[in-house]
């Protein structure tokens, strides 16, 4: 299992993983999405090979093919991403307890998350309902984001007076270098 960010990182994760020869199920907003970036293919940098994978990949569309995907090995990209909501949870709870089954985190899980849980205590709440979550966890560090110094080249080069900061664990730091800057 594999849960994922609906933008981005599922088609990343496509790409990487549609020659491994293993069937490879997409679930969730996901899916709904690989349609879209591919209509818009002049903004990635190959849409051909989106397409390849997106050929490669079988998508889930519905609480009976969640069954069947349950019935066969193979990879499941789905989302949330941190494991918050979306079809991660009812697979989860099919497969909390399964010995072939493994979780691949590919994002950061922030804390208050069930993904934070899941990695600090191996505890997630799915359905009003503690549950232990008996797989093992492995973690990719895939970084879709800028780090602090590169967000503080970004705005000098945007050359803004004003800098609205809305994402993040702990933004003060970034604030404080940006006031350094001369930004509001």
């Amino acid at each position: 299992l594999i849960p994922a960010f609906a933008v981005g990182r599922t088609q990343e994760l496509m790409l990487m993983l549609a020659d491994l020869g293993l069937p490879i199920w997409v679930d969730g907003m996901g899916r709904k999405l690989i349609k879209l970036f591919i209509e818009h293919g002049r903004y990635l940098r190959s849409a051909n090979a989106l397409k390849a994978a997106a050929r490669k990949v079988k998508l889930v569309y519905n609480h009976h093919m969640r069954e069947k995907v349950l019935k066969e090995p193979g990879i499941v990209i789905t989302t949330s991403g941190m494991l918050d909501g979306g079809p991660i949870l009812s697979y989860l709870q099919k497969l909390r307890k399964d010995p072939r089954a493994e979780i691949l985190l590919t994002g950061y899980q922030v804390e208050g998350t069930n993904g934070r849980r899941l990695v600090d205590t191996g505890m997630m709440e799915i359905d009003g309902q503690e549950l232990r979550i008996d797989l093992p966890v492995t973690h990719y560090d895939f970084s879709a984001h800028a780090g602090h110094s590169e967000l503080v080249e970004h705005a000098k080069r945007t050359q803004a007076n004003t800098v609205l900061l809305f994402h993040g664990d702990d933004r003060e730091p970034l604030a404080q270098s940006l006031r350094e800057e001369d930004f509001e």
